[in-house]
């Protein structure tokens, strides 16, 4: 410890600065010390000497300063505060680090402010299906498959708090309805609107995409992690297209047909979300009909999936 081995030495040049001059006789410490406490600082380093008590103010008047410096400097090994006692005095051995090497009080994280409006963007993905006359079709051309037809929705909502578990939840998005068909069947784009027909060969894949531009709106109650959520959404409709997949003589053919398909331009119904432990999900009833009246059958499109980023 060579920061006490130099103290050793400079100890008394210190002293002999610190204290007046008649303030020791032969190396004895006088009563002109009045404070409990007495402070020695050298450079980054410190003494600190405690007198306990009343008693041993007055023993201090006979203590030898050198005894004193020699018991400091043989105590090399001093790494927390300790006391010792001489000459029936009582002392408190008090080591910190410099300045340097201490580390900065870290500051008290700060809780995040309460927000009333803000925004959060979302990604939806689920299947979707239809229904006719209150269940899914079966048996017929427009059959789908249940696992291939997928319901994916890109976009942002604008959240608006109107207390603390309770907000309004708006904004916009694209969604994309993929209506996977289960057989080999062709959806033909007429004057007269949809027609479905049987496919010249097996087809490998074939769908009706259908996007549309969304505006939900919707009442949350609930926390961050548990809540439930009921509203509406209305719809617009960007585009819509056939895809079909199929190997004809070795070759493999990837055609897309654009076109309106006799579809319904708006689109409207009824959207509930459910969260729980942060995990959200959602289930949309369009209470519009997939086609236009009279231009196709009458199917109700539904979806449902989970909801990312919210």
């Amino acid at each position: 410890m060579k920061t006490l081995s130099h103290l050793f030495w400079l100890l008394p040049f210190l002293l002999l600065g610190s204290l007046p001059a008649h303030a020791f006789t032969a190396g004895k410490l006088h009563d002109e010390i009045k404070d409990d406490t007495v402070v020695i600082k050298y450079g980054k380093s410190k003494i600190v000497l405690f007198i306990a008590d009343k008693a041993d103010r007055e023993k201090l008047k006979t203590l030898d300063i050198n005894s004193l410096l020699q018991k400091i400097a043989v105590m090399d090994s001093v790494s927390r505060d300790t006391t010792f006692t001489l000459d029936n005095v009582s002392f408190s051995v008090q080591t910190e680090k410099p300045a340097s090497e201490q580390q900065p009080d870290k500051k008290p994280k700060r809780e995040k402010p309460f927000q009333r409006i803000y925004g959060d963007v979302d990604l939806e993905l689920g299947l979707n299906n239809y229904l006719q006359n209150g269940s899914i079709p079966n048996g017929m051309p427009y059959d789908l498959s249940p696992i291939g037809s997928r319901y994916v929705a890109l976009g942002g909502s604008f959240n608006a708090r109107l207390t603390k578990r309770v907000r309004l939840i708006t904004g916009a998005n694209v969604s994309w309805h993929n209506f996977m068909f289960d057989g080999d069947v062709t959806l033909q784009n007429t004057p007269q609107g949809a027609v479905f027909e049987p496919a010249a060969q097996p087809l490998r894949k074939g769908k009706l995409t259908v996007a549309h531009l969304n505006v939900p709106f919707m009442i949350d109650i609930g926390t961050h992690k548990n809540a439930i959520a009921v509203g509406g959404y209305v719809g617009y409709r960007l585009d819509s297209y056939t895809r079909q997949v199929y190997t004809l003589n070795g070759q493999k053919f990837r055609p897309r047909e654009h076109g309106g398909y006799g579809l319904n331009q708006w689109r409207y119904g009824l959207r509930a979300e459910a969260e729980v432990l942060g995990l959200r999900t959602f289930l949309n009833y369009d209470l519009s009909t997939l086609f236009a009246a009279g231009r196709g059958p009458e199917l109700t499109p539904v979806s449902f999936g989970v909801v990312f980023g919210r």
